[in-house]
């Protein structure tokens, strides 16, 4: 069934906002599917179009076909908002024609993020619970990607807070699910790393720091293990500088000290974190879904800050079980 098809939410008038129509450039990929499925639930949404990666599959809600999609600012005209889901080096010229075009860009191509090895001036880098002042004036958000998400979440109220030596070593070490694996043949993969971790290098050109990640047995999920001497907080004060950080966090849920954290939340747009120090050491984990809080989720989120929206208006709460999401029409 096309996204076309499915009935439309009515929209929230307790928003006080017009709705606001958006397009997404990369429907066809399996980014732009599970963004496509949201959106279409998301109470502030008027209107999405959607474009296929190469550009050849123009769909609204409306299932119509419009010429002037064709022309590449027309195509982002009657957009507010224009989600990229599309590979890297194929992301810059669709960005420069939407900004072009008026509309305000969330890339989730990772192109503006480290393809040059560093964020471009331009680009705000979509991370709303650490910049969120910049991502709500930007006109072009770098939608932050998993694995810098989860590191950068589980080492950021320690940094902010100054408790960082920037001469001290800092250990990351990172699992993912097999989603985040090169694509092989499944079953190969998974006779390969049953009971096993495998040491995996990718994502390493985002997080500016030296981390080693490995592949576990499981089907999704980042999870981060951050390691680095303790200054002078105690643990008491480390609890309370976690939990006061992401107070007003909605997405970030700080947990007990002990408490399991485990990548298994692909069913919400949440980052779970747990921090304690103890000896000479301090070590903060953070877990968090690939798909929406690594991924869709969190490019939803960027939006809702650039819109004045609750951050986590739209988003899956636990025991929201995820669809897959509809195919689109055939070319």
């Amino acid at each position: 069934m096309p996204v076309s098809a499915l009935p439309r939410p009515e929209f929230a008038p307790s928003l006080r906002t017009p709705g606001v129509r958006v397009t997404i450039h990369g429907a066809d990929s399996p980014e732009g599917r599970e963004l496509a499925r949201l959106l279409r639930l998301h109470p502030g949404i008027e209107s999405a179009r959607e474009i296929a990666c190469d550009g050849g599959l123009l769909v609204g809600w409306d299932a119509t076909v419009e010429p002037h999609w064709r022309s590449p600012s027309g195509r982002y005209s009657a957009a507010d908002y224009v989600f990229v889901c599309l590979p890297p080096e194929r992301a810059a010229p669709v960005v420069a024609a939407a900004l072009e075009a008026g509309a305000r860009v969330i890339d989730l191509s990772r192109d503006p993020s480290w393809s040059l090895g560093s964020p471009t001036e331009e680009a705000a880098y979509g991370l709303p619970e650490l910049t969120p002042g910049r991502v709500r004036e930007a006109d072009h958000v770098a939608s932050a990607g998993s694995l810098a998400s989860c590191a950068t979440l589980a080492l950021g109220p320690v940094a902010m807070a100054g408790e960082l030596d920037e001469d001290a070593e800092v250990q990351i070490e990172a699992t993912v699910g097999l989603a985040r694996w090169p694509r092989r043949d499944p079953e190969e993969v998974r006779a390969e790393i049953e009971a096993n971790l495998r040491a995996l290098h990718r994502g390493a050109g985002e997080p500016e720091l030296r981390l080693e990640v490995k592949l576990e047995p499981s089907a999704r999920g980042v999870q981060v293990k951050a390691r680095m001497p303790r200054t002078h907080l105690d643990n008491a004060r480390l609890q309370t500088l976690y939990a006061t950080f992401y107070a007003d966090a909605p997405c970030v849920d700080v947990v007990p000290e002990g408490e399991p954290v485990r990548p298994h939340l692909q069913e919400t747009s949440k980052a779970l974190i747990a921090a304690r120090a103890a000896d000479d050491t301090v070590e903060i984990r953070c877990a968090l879904g690939d798909a929406l809080k690594g991924a869709v989720g969190q490019a939803i989120q960027n939006m809702n800050v650039m819109c004045g929206f609750p951050q986590q208006l739209g988003l899956p709460e636990f025991g929201q079980p995820l669809t897959p999401p509809p195919r689109l029409p055939a070319d």
